[in-house]
């Protein structure tokens, strides 16, 4: 896909709705310091590879496929938008996050769990010690932690 038009679908869908959650994003970044994150349900939402510089992103969809495909463009992009000082590294997974991911367990400051049912049940194990898990609640995630004795 155009890289162009990989961006555009990205503006469309996340800033010309205000639906990037940036200052969200800032804000876990200034409050607790994250840089390694997990995301899985991403779709084509890169928001928060501006604020973080690692960034797994994982979804089974083709349409995150073909976006993630331009990976150079997206860290162009990405890097021209960036908060921090490094450069982005931006890893993208085309699967199942509720199947074993090909990712190190206890490695992530934070694990993305919005939009998608299951994320935290089934991703937490790949948070550190200490880590954060940031859910909306959609499909119970957040009711399904509260009771999980583990974390």
């Amino acid at each position: 896909m155009n890289n162009d038009r990989n961006i555009e679908r990205y503006k469309r869908f996340y800033i010309d709705m205000n639906f990037e959650r940036a200052e969200l994003f800032g804000a876990l970044k200034k409050e607790y310091g994250c840089n390694t994150v997990l995301y899985p349900g991403c779709s084509i939402h890169i928001t928060p590879s501006f604020y973080f510089q690692h960034v797994v992103y994982v979804d089974i969809s083709e349409d995150a496929k073909k976006f993630f495909d331009d990976i150079n463009g997206i860290l162009n992009y990405i890097n021209s938008n960036k908060k921090y000082k490094q450069s982005a590294y931006v890893q993208f997974i085309h699967g199942d996050y509720t199947k074993p991911l090909p990712v190190r367990e206890g490695n992530y400051d934070l694990l993305i769990a919005l939009y998608a049912g299951g994320i935290a049940q089934s991703c937490k194990k790949y948070v550190k010690f200490g880590g954060i898990i940031l859910t909306n609640n959609h499909r119970g995630d957040a009711k399904e932690l509260l009771k999980d004795a583990s974390i």
